[in-house]
Protein backbone atom coordinates (compact mmCIF):
# COMPACT_ATOMS: atom_id res chain seq x y z
CA UNK A 1 0.00 0.00 0.00
CA UNK A 2 1.39 3.39 -1.01
CA UNK A 3 0.18 6.75 0.22
CA UNK A 4 -0.27 9.57 -2.26
CA UNK A 5 2.33 12.26 -2.55
CA UNK A 6 3.06 14.35 0.52
CA UNK A 7 1.63 17.51 -1.13
CA UNK A 8 -1.61 15.83 -2.25
CA UNK A 9 -4.75 17.71 -1.30
CA UNK A 10 -7.03 15.36 -3.26
CA UNK A 11 -9.61 13.24 -1.53
CA UNK A 12 -11.37 9.94 -2.12
CA UNK A 13 -8.49 8.33 -3.99
CA UNK A 14 -8.07 4.55 -3.87
CA UNK A 15 -4.40 3.68 -4.26
CA UNK A 16 -3.02 0.10 -4.21
CA UNK A 17 0.51 -0.77 -5.33
CA UNK A 18 4.18 0.13 -4.96
CA UNK A 19 4.91 3.71 -6.06
CA UNK A 20 1.30 3.96 -7.18
CA UNK A 21 -0.07 7.52 -7.60
CA UNK A 22 2.94 9.09 -5.92
CA UNK A 23 2.77 12.29 -8.04
CA UNK A 24 -0.81 13.18 -7.10
CA UNK A 25 -1.25 16.73 -5.78
CA UNK A 26 -4.86 17.89 -6.13
CA UNK A 27 -6.21 14.89 -8.01
CA UNK A 28 -9.22 13.19 -6.40
CA UNK A 29 -11.69 10.29 -6.76
CA UNK A 30 -9.16 8.18 -8.64
CA UNK A 31 -8.64 4.42 -8.55
CA UNK A 32 -5.03 3.36 -9.10
CA UNK A 33 -4.19 -0.36 -8.76
CA UNK A 34 -0.83 -1.93 -9.61
CA UNK A 35 2.89 -1.20 -9.30
CA UNK A 36 3.48 2.41 -10.43
CA UNK A 37 -0.09 2.67 -11.76
CA UNK A 38 -0.91 6.35 -12.45
CA UNK A 39 2.55 7.25 -11.30
CA UNK A 40 2.73 10.50 -13.35
CA UNK A 41 -0.79 11.82 -12.67
CA UNK A 42 -0.86 15.02 -10.62
CA UNK A 43 -4.23 16.81 -10.75
CA UNK A 44 -6.39 14.37 -12.70
CA UNK A 45 -9.64 13.17 -11.16
CA UNK A 46 -12.14 10.35 -11.54
CA UNK A 47 -9.74 8.09 -13.43
CA UNK A 48 -9.51 4.30 -13.23
CA UNK A 49 -5.97 2.98 -13.81
CA UNK A 50 -5.26 -0.73 -13.33
CA UNK A 51 -2.04 -2.61 -14.14
CA UNK A 52 1.73 -2.42 -13.70
CA UNK A 53 2.98 0.94 -15.05
CA UNK A 54 -0.52 1.65 -16.34
CA UNK A 55 -1.42 5.22 -17.31
CA UNK A 56 2.02 6.47 -18.21
CA UNK A 57 1.77 10.25 -18.75
CA UNK A 58 0.20 12.97 -16.62
CA UNK A 59 -3.32 12.45 -17.97
CA UNK A 60 -6.31 14.62 -17.05
CA UNK A 61 -9.81 13.43 -16.12
CA UNK A 62 -12.41 10.68 -16.70
CA UNK A 63 -9.90 8.23 -18.21
CA UNK A 64 -9.72 4.42 -18.02
CA UNK A 65 -6.52 2.44 -18.56
CA UNK A 66 -6.50 -1.31 -17.96
CA UNK A 67 -3.42 -3.39 -18.71
CA UNK A 68 0.28 -3.36 -17.93
CA UNK A 69 2.15 -0.61 -19.73
CA UNK A 70 -0.94 1.17 -21.03
CA UNK A 71 -0.18 4.78 -21.89
CA UNK A 72 -2.71 7.65 -21.81
CA UNK A 73 -2.22 10.94 -23.68
CA UNK A 74 -0.96 13.69 -21.37
CA UNK A 75 -3.53 16.33 -20.40
CA UNK A 76 -6.36 14.54 -22.25
CA UNK A 77 -9.83 13.51 -21.02
CA UNK A 78 -12.26 10.67 -21.80
CA UNK A 79 -9.66 8.14 -22.95
CA UNK A 80 -10.21 4.39 -22.73
CA UNK A 81 -7.26 2.06 -23.32
CA UNK A 82 -7.36 -1.70 -22.71
CA UNK A 83 -4.64 -4.24 -23.43
CA UNK A 84 -0.99 -4.86 -22.81
CA UNK A 85 1.28 -1.88 -23.61
CA UNK A 86 -1.36 -0.03 -25.60
CA UNK A 87 -1.11 3.76 -26.21
CA UNK A 88 -4.14 6.05 -26.31
CA UNK A 89 -5.16 7.69 -29.58
CA UNK A 90 -6.15 10.91 -27.83
CA UNK A 91 -9.08 12.53 -26.04
CA UNK A 92 -12.49 10.95 -26.55
CA UNK A 93 -11.14 7.72 -28.06
CA UNK A 94 -11.33 4.02 -27.26
CA UNK A 95 -8.53 1.58 -28.04
CA UNK A 96 -8.60 -2.14 -27.30
CA UNK A 97 -5.81 -4.57 -28.18
CA UNK A 98 -2.46 -5.93 -27.11
CA UNK A 99 1.22 -5.45 -27.77
CA UNK A 100 1.12 -8.12 -30.50
CA UNK A 101 -1.44 -6.07 -32.44
CA UNK A 102 -0.19 -2.51 -32.26
CA UNK A 103 -3.12 -0.93 -34.09
CA UNK A 104 -5.71 -2.71 -31.94
CA UNK A 105 -9.32 -1.61 -32.23
CA UNK A 106 -9.67 2.15 -32.35
CA UNK A 107 -13.01 3.93 -31.84
CA UNK A 108 -13.35 7.70 -32.05
CA UNK A 109 -16.03 10.36 -32.25
CA UNK A 110 -18.83 8.44 -30.50
CA UNK A 111 -18.68 10.08 -27.09
CA UNK A 112 -21.55 12.53 -26.45
CA UNK A 113 -22.55 12.44 -30.12
CA UNK A 114 -26.22 13.34 -30.60
CA UNK A 115 -28.25 13.65 -33.77
CA UNK A 116 -31.90 13.77 -34.77
CA UNK A 117 -30.94 11.53 -37.69
CA UNK A 118 -30.00 7.84 -37.59
CA UNK A 119 -26.29 7.16 -37.12
CA UNK A 120 -24.04 4.73 -38.93
CA UNK A 121 -20.67 3.36 -37.90
CA UNK A 122 -17.73 4.49 -40.03
CA UNK A 123 -14.11 3.44 -40.51
CA UNK A 124 -11.68 6.20 -41.50
CA UNK A 125 -8.59 5.88 -43.70
CA UNK A 126 -6.58 5.67 -40.45
CA UNK A 127 -8.60 2.61 -39.32
CA UNK A 128 -10.56 4.72 -36.84
CA UNK A 129 -14.09 3.67 -35.98
CA UNK A 130 -16.58 6.50 -35.60
CA UNK A 131 -20.18 7.58 -36.09
CA UNK A 132 -21.78 9.72 -38.74
CA UNK A 133 -25.22 11.03 -39.57
CA UNK A 134 -26.91 8.76 -42.10
CA UNK A 135 -28.14 11.78 -44.06
CA UNK A 136 -24.67 13.34 -44.33
CA UNK A 137 -23.11 9.98 -45.26
CA UNK A 138 -25.63 9.35 -48.01
CA UNK A 139 -25.27 12.94 -49.20
CA UNK A 140 -21.51 12.47 -49.53
CA UNK A 141 -21.84 9.24 -51.48
CA UNK A 142 -24.93 9.79 -53.63
CA UNK A 143 -26.36 12.43 -55.96
CA UNK A 144 -29.36 14.42 -54.81
CA UNK A 145 -32.70 13.98 -56.57
CA UNK A 146 -32.52 17.50 -58.00
CA UNK A 147 -29.03 16.84 -59.40
CA UNK A 148 -30.20 13.60 -60.99
CA UNK A 149 -33.25 15.35 -62.48
CA UNK A 150 -30.98 18.01 -64.01
CA UNK A 151 -28.29 15.62 -65.21
CA UNK A 152 -29.83 12.26 -66.12
CA UNK A 153 -32.68 11.47 -68.48
CA UNK A 154 -35.72 9.63 -67.17
CA UNK A 155 -37.04 6.67 -69.13
CA UNK A 156 -39.64 8.92 -70.75
CA UNK A 157 -37.11 11.66 -71.47
CA UNK A 158 -34.61 9.22 -72.95
CA UNK A 159 -37.30 7.73 -75.19
CA UNK A 160 -37.99 11.23 -76.52
CA UNK A 161 -34.35 12.12 -77.18
CA UNK A 162 -32.75 8.81 -78.19
CA UNK A 163 -33.61 5.96 -80.53
CA UNK A 164 -34.09 2.47 -79.20
CA UNK A 165 -31.49 -0.23 -79.89
CA UNK A 166 -33.95 -2.00 -82.18
CA UNK A 167 -34.35 1.20 -84.24
CA UNK A 168 -30.62 1.98 -84.50
CA UNK A 169 -27.68 0.67 -86.55
CA UNK A 170 -25.08 -1.42 -84.76
CA UNK A 171 -21.40 -0.40 -84.96
CA UNK A 172 -20.76 -3.23 -87.44
CA UNK A 173 -23.64 -2.04 -89.61
CA UNK A 174 -22.40 1.55 -89.48
CA UNK A 175 -18.88 0.41 -90.45
CA UNK A 176 -20.38 -1.34 -93.49
CA UNK A 177 -22.87 1.33 -94.57
CA UNK A 178 -21.21 4.67 -93.76
CA UNK A 179 -17.85 6.35 -94.14
CA UNK A 180 -15.89 7.74 -91.23
CA UNK A 181 -15.73 11.51 -90.88
CA UNK A 182 -12.02 11.49 -91.82
CA UNK A 183 -12.85 9.56 -95.01
CA UNK A 184 -15.64 11.93 -96.11
CA UNK A 185 -15.74 15.33 -97.79
CA UNK A 186 -16.46 18.35 -95.63
CA UNK A 187 -19.25 20.77 -96.53
CA UNK A 188 -16.69 23.16 -98.01
CA UNK A 189 -15.12 20.41 -100.12
CA UNK A 190 -18.53 19.24 -101.35
CA UNK A 191 -19.47 22.81 -102.31
CA UNK A 192 -16.27 23.07 -104.35
CA UNK A 193 -16.53 19.64 -106.01
CA UNK A 194 -20.23 18.97 -106.56
CA UNK A 195 -23.40 20.68 -107.68
CA UNK A 196 -26.27 21.00 -105.25
CA UNK A 197 -29.51 19.10 -105.72
CA UNK A 198 -31.18 22.30 -106.92
CA UNK A 199 -28.51 22.82 -109.59
CA UNK A 200 -28.54 19.21 -110.83
CA UNK A 201 -30.89 17.00 -112.86
CA UNK A 202 -32.52 14.09 -111.13
CA UNK A 203 -32.13 10.58 -112.56
CA UNK A 204 -35.61 10.73 -114.02
CA UNK A 205 -34.93 14.15 -115.59
CA UNK A 206 -31.60 12.94 -116.96
CA UNK A 207 -33.22 9.84 -118.52
CA UNK A 208 -35.85 12.08 -120.11
CA UNK A 209 -33.47 14.75 -121.46
CA UNK A 210 -30.37 12.80 -122.49
CA UNK A 211 -29.51 9.60 -124.36
CA UNK A 212 -27.33 7.01 -122.76
CA UNK A 213 -23.92 6.25 -124.18
CA UNK A 214 -25.29 3.03 -125.71
CA UNK A 215 -28.26 4.77 -127.31
CA UNK A 216 -26.03 7.54 -128.70
CA UNK A 217 -23.55 5.06 -130.19
CA UNK A 218 -26.39 3.07 -131.75
CA UNK A 219 -27.93 6.21 -133.27
CA UNK A 220 -24.60 7.35 -134.70
CA UNK A 221 -23.98 3.91 -136.22
CA UNK A 222 -27.45 3.87 -137.73
CA UNK A 223 -26.99 7.36 -139.19
CA UNK A 224 -23.59 6.43 -140.60
CA UNK A 225 -25.08 3.36 -142.28
CA UNK A 226 -27.90 5.45 -143.77
CA UNK A 227 -25.43 8.01 -145.12
CA UNK A 228 -23.28 5.32 -146.67
CA UNK A 229 -26.34 3.74 -148.29
CA UNK A 230 -27.39 7.13 -149.70
CA UNK A 231 -23.91 7.83 -151.04
CA UNK A 232 -23.69 4.40 -152.63
CA UNK A 233 -27.04 4.85 -154.38
CA UNK A 234 -26.51 8.38 -155.68
CA UNK A 235 -22.79 9.04 -155.96
CA UNK A 236 -19.73 7.46 -157.56
CA UNK A 237 -16.82 6.66 -155.39
CA UNK A 238 -13.48 8.37 -156.14
CA UNK A 239 -12.25 5.17 -157.79
CA UNK A 240 -15.36 4.94 -159.96
CA UNK A 241 -15.07 8.64 -160.90
CA UNK A 242 -11.39 8.21 -161.84
CA UNK A 243 -12.36 5.31 -164.12
CA UNK A 244 -15.30 7.09 -165.73
CA UNK A 245 -14.16 10.69 -166.18
CA UNK A 246 -11.14 12.75 -167.23
CA UNK A 247 -9.78 15.25 -164.85
CA UNK A 248 -9.61 18.94 -165.94
CA UNK A 249 -5.91 18.55 -166.66
CA UNK A 250 -6.51 15.48 -168.78
CA UNK A 251 -9.31 17.27 -170.69
CA UNK A 252 -7.12 20.31 -171.40
CA UNK A 253 -4.38 18.09 -172.86
CA UNK A 254 -6.79 16.23 -175.12
CA UNK A 255 -8.37 19.45 -176.36
CA UNK A 256 -4.94 20.89 -177.16
CA UNK A 257 -4.13 17.98 -179.43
Amino acid sequence: MQLTGGSNDGIQNTILGVNCGTALTTGYSNVFVGRQAGVACTAGFQNVIIGRNAGGNDFANYNIAIGAGTNLTAGANYQIVMGYSQASMGAGTIKIGSGNYANGTYISGIRNYSSADDLIMTVSSGDRLGARSLTSAVGALAYTKSYIDDTIYTKVGAATVFRSIADSYTKAECDTMFRLKVDSYTTTQCDALFRTKVDSYSKTETDSLFSTKFDTTLAVNTLETAINDTLAANYFTKTDSDGRYYTKTQTDIIAAD
